[in-house]
């Protein structure tokens, strides 16, 4: 029994269907990727109703995509006729798309996951946290003209500007700041405290 479950599975699996997993707007273009490991091809789809099991819309507007190493085959669906609210999955083959919206607010508090994310994974007091982490992490390696000024290089450094998971200086240089801009901030810091 087992053997016939984990068989059925591995065949399923060899067909996927990749769709916006926020939703779609109800007026704007709606498209999915139709992707199998085996050379075939589908000549519809179909939207279905996630809560009525009902069929809602068939289509017909497939591009067909150059197999590649990965797939024997690859299309992608244009669903964009239809714009009924709803919850809704797409089969096409023997693959099933996860459950996605269409309507005018799928989009609402769409920004609230990554905000809550990088408030989170915050450095220096993190509110989501009420404590701080890398505190003092800031050292000085080395400062033209104060080669012999161990005053400088045996100090604890304000040093929390990123996030905790990818370095401090990367999430900066992600944002547009290069790294000598961060040591110059912190020299700057530094020279204004004393």
């Amino acid at each position: 029994m087992i053997f016939l479950l984990s068989a059925f599975v591995t065949v399923s699996a060899q067909q996927w269907i990749r769709v916006n997993q926020l939703g779609y707007l109800s007026g704007d273009r709606k498209v999915a990727v139709w992707l199998s490991k085996q050379k075939t091809s589908v000549n519809e789809f179909k939207v279905v109703n996630e809560l009525t099991g009902d069929v809602a819309f068939r289509g017909r507007t497939i591009e067909n995509k150059v197999p590649n190493s990965a797939f024997g085959a690859a299309c992608r669906f244009d669903f964009s006729a239809f714009a009924k609210a709803g919850s809704y999955r797409l089969e096409a083959g023997s693959a099933v798309s996860p459950v996605f919206r269409i309507g005018d607010d799928v989009y609402r508090g769409a920004a609230d996951v990554p905000l809550n994310y990088m408030r989170q994974q915050r450095c220096g007091y993190n509110p989501f946290l009420k404590d701080s982490c890398h505190r003092y992490d800031g050292r000085i390696i080395f400062l033209p003209g104060h080669e012999t000024d161990d005053r400088l290089y045996d100090r604890d450094i304000v040093c929390h500007f990123g996030g905790c998971t990818t370095g401090s200086e990367d999430e900066f240089c992600r944002s547009g700041w290069q790294y000598p801009d961060c040591q110059r901030l912190l020299y700057r810091h530094e020279t204004d405290r004393r």
